[in-house]
């Protein structure tokens, strides 16, 4: 659904988010274009549909910037997880085409355990944030902060997923990952000097980017 302003994408109890993390290299087009009509086709008859893409624009903290992020969905796990059982079937040699055409791919899947509507507005400042753990209960202490943090300096949390699965290979399994949005990047900014102030026990490691 979208308005002027605004996109809203749906996914059902029962249905799988996938987040991809690329990066491509330069010159692929053509192995890109043979991809899309081998391996996709294959995703497809096990119900994969692209949802939605956003640019990293900029590294906000710690060391990853991909290119993009894609965002696509199946109609539930067991779909997912055929397909990363029988795609070596389809097509032999699948995950050496992936590493031919992009120099960093990272994959997390959620399945949906309640109806998650991701609301996304066209003129805001968009933050990816993704933290893992290291001890239990004061990083849910800092979850707890981060959030009221958040949402007391005007941001608005879009996406918020836990639990989320990396196959081997494409490890990329954040124990908290959410996008925020703001009305500047200048409110962003007065949260950011805040956040990084914060006490960060049981914070093993973060990733944040500015995305659109």
């Amino acid at each position: 659904m979208a308005q002027s302003d605004s996109v809203v994408y749906r996914f059902k109890e029962g249905e799988v988010l996938d987040l991809l993390f690329l990066t491509q290299k330069p010159g692929t087009k053509e192995l890109f274009n043979d991809y899309m009509k081998t391996a996709v086709p294959v995703g497809e008859a096990l119900s994969y549909k692209p949802v939605a893409s956003f640019r990293v624009n900029e590294n906000l903290q710690g060391n990853y910037q991909p290119e993009l992020l894609i965002l696509a969905k199946w109609d539930d796990i067991d779909k997912r997880e055929a397909f990363l059982n029988d795609i070596e079937g389809e097509v032999a040699d699948f995950h050496q085409r992936r590493r031919n055409i992009w120099s960093s791919f990272g994959l997390t899947y959620y399945e949906m355990s309640a109806e998650v509507n991701f609301v996304v507005h066209k003129e805001k400042f968009k933050v990816l944030t993704a933290y893992w753990s290291e001890k239990a209960k004061p990083f849910k202490q800092f979850k707890e902060q981060w959030l009221q943090q958040a949402e007391s300096s005007g941001g608005t949390v879009s996406l918020l997923m836990e639990e989320g699965i990396s196959p081997l290979g494409y490890f990329y399994q954040p124990d908290l990952f959410i996008i925020t949005e703001w009305d500047s990047q200048e409110s962003f900014e007065r949260f950011h000097r805040l956040n990084l102030k914060m006490n960060h026990e049981g914070v093993k490691h973060v990733n944040q980017m500015a995305i659109n």
